[in-house]
């Protein structure tokens, strides 16, 4: 029992009066107050606060001679798991993979939970052939074997995977901050490799983060100051060579060099940020304008071809902002392809089913753009209201000289005649390939061979010297 003691002396009296408060229940809440202040609620691990004060404290009391590696660890593909399960599935799933790791770490290790599916970890660590601390090498692969084991949970089997980075102390970093930001930068790299896997942190990597602002900001200006410009590259009909419609594909320009960006430099970035949003609603805002005056002044069946973001899929007010467009410049739904990722379908979740859904009853044209190279869910192609595949370029490229291409291409187009879907190649560059895809039977395909993709009045002239 702790006890707050007052006393009061009347000395010619010879009086003594004590008062005593019990606080023991003050002092416990305090504790309480300062636990919940540095530590998550839901695994009990450090949180990003208490994580940082504990590592600076380690790294202030650390010899000269000492390295410490702090290493990030984030869950891949978690967001879907939120989406499709719930969340009171997902924080079922972070619990029992943060116990998992613990068990996989040295006894001095400083773990915590960074929010979300993110945990991080501070050991002593090794560096090249140092035999001084924990070898780092071997923490990663055993967290990346403990987070890759099969969780059952609801009666249902899940696996997933996770996706390190890691940074040293003092070699890359002089605070707690630097270390995270590091680890966190080499970790986004780890994803980029194909996840699953673990990177640790370059300063060459400081580069590639400069060059992400620098994009950042020119395609926020780009946004501001109207500088989104749509290509298009045209859809032929391999049979009769004519030109069916076109693929709208966005272009930025440099506020300050007036230089075409392309958008591997900035789609990314646009997904990470939710400019997505905005660019998305930009870029066919536009590309509906200008087939429309093609449809005008050459063909009233032209159609355009328009690449919509997962992000998208998730916005309440897509089908609301795809009719708005449409109507506002008198273009019949049918001559609108929504071109989707097969990551989408794979999510099928209920948002984006309603959206696809109500996209086709609207009359516009679905299609799974770069089909073969993500999940290829098949069994997910007759619960979507899918109308046409578009066969990555890798296939075609590959299918001249490449046996296995050429069998995966005829088996696409064969299992698309039984689905009653129409296909289009993508990446068409030279003639045997052109004739190869007519032999299968696939009618429709866009490449070089055609055109390159182009600014709209380069394709006006296209098109009228075609």
């Amino acid at each position: 029992m702790l006890l707050d003691a007052k006393l009061h002396f009347e000395h010619d009296s010879q009086i003594v009066l004590a008062v005593m408060t019990d606080i023991s229940g003050l002092v416990a809440t305090q504790k309480e107050l300062d636990h919940q202040a540095t530590h998550d609620l839901l695994t009990g691990l450090l949180n990003r606060f208490g994580f940082q004060n504990r590592v600076e404290k380690r790294l202030v009391d650390c010899s000269s001679s000492d390295a410490y590696a702090l290493i990030v660890i984030d869950l891949d593909h978690f967001k879907s798991i939120n989406d499709i399960f719930g969340h009171q599935m997902g924080d079922s799933i972070i619990k029992i993979l943060s116990k998992r790791i613990i068990e996989n770490l040295p006894d001095d290790a400083v773990i915590a939970r960074l929010g979300g599916d993110e945990f991080a970890v501070l050991i002593k660590g090794q560096i090249g052939g140092s035999t001084q601390g924990f070898d780092v090498s071997c923490c990663c692969r055993r967290i990346r074997a403990c987070l890759s084991q099969s969780i059952l949970i609801e009666n249902r089997t899940m696996n997933l995977s996770g996706s390190l980075g890691v940074s040293y102390y003092p070699k890359d970093a002089s605070s707690v901050n630097e270390l995270l930001r590091n680890a966190d930068i080499a970790m986004y790299r780890a994803k980029q490799m194909g996840r699953g896997t673990e990177y640790v942190f370059e300063h060459a990597l400081q580069h590639e983060i400069t060059e992400k602002a620098r994009y950042e900001e020119i395609l926020r200006r780009a946004l501001e100051e109207d500088l989104v410009i749509v290509y298009y590259q045209p859809i032929i009909d391999l049979s009769s060579q004519a030109i069916v419609g076109a693929e709208a594909l966005v272009r930025i320009k440099d506020p300050d060099t007036g230089n075409i960006v392309f958008p591997d430099s900035f789609i990314s970035i646009a997904e990470e940020t939710g400019l997505i949003i905005q660019l998305g609603e930009k870029v066919l805002q536009q590309s509906v304008e200008d087939i429309q005056k093609l449809r005008r002044e050459f063909n009233n069946d032209f159609y355009v071809s328009v690449n919509f973001s997962n992000r998208q899929f998730q916005q309440d007010n897509l089908v609301t902002t795809v009719v708005s467009i449409l109507e506002e410049n008198n273009l019949p739904p049918a001559s609108l392809l929504v071109e989707l990722t097969e990551s989408l379908l794979i999510q099928n979740n209920s948002q984006s089913h309603d959206v696809l859904t109500s996209l086709h009853d609207l009359g516009c044209k679905l299609a799974i753009d770069d089909f073969g190279t993500g999940y290829s869910a098949l069994s997910y192609l007759n619960q979507f209201p899918i109308d046409i595949l578009k066969i990555d370029r890798s296939f075609i490229a590959n299918c001249e000289s490449n046996l296995t291409d050429q069998s995966l291409v005829a088996a696409i187009l064969n299992m698309s005649k039984g689905l009653e879907l129409k296909v289009v190649a993508e990446g068409v560059e030279n003639d045997f390939q052109k004739a190869f895809l007519l032999s299968k039977e696939c009618h429709l395909g866009q490449g070089y061979l055609f055109s390159r993709p182009v600014p709209f009045d380069d394709f006006v002239r296209y098109i009228k010297n075609y």
